[in-house]
């Protein structure tokens, strides 16, 4: 039985961000990929809300301003 996991991707619209989006900011997750299980899934929730948080503070605004 293959195992099957929950895998995050923070995509821009130029593509996949890399470990640093921001410059002087590092992302706030270190884990992209998370087991399939219901601890998975809450650990995968966790990790999407502090993406989004990451996105809302340092991505949002500098597009706002272009």
């Amino acid at each position: 039985m293959i195992p099957i996991h929950i895998e995050l991707t923070l995509c821009t619209p130029n593509g996949p961000a890399g470990s640093r989006l921001e410059r002087s900011v590092p992302l706030p997750i270190q884990k992209f990929s998370f087991p399939d299980t219901p601890e998975g899934r809450i650990d995968a929730e966790r990790a999407r809300d502090l993406l989004q948080d990451y996105v809302n503070k340092h991505v949002i605004p500098k597009f706002k301003a272009k």
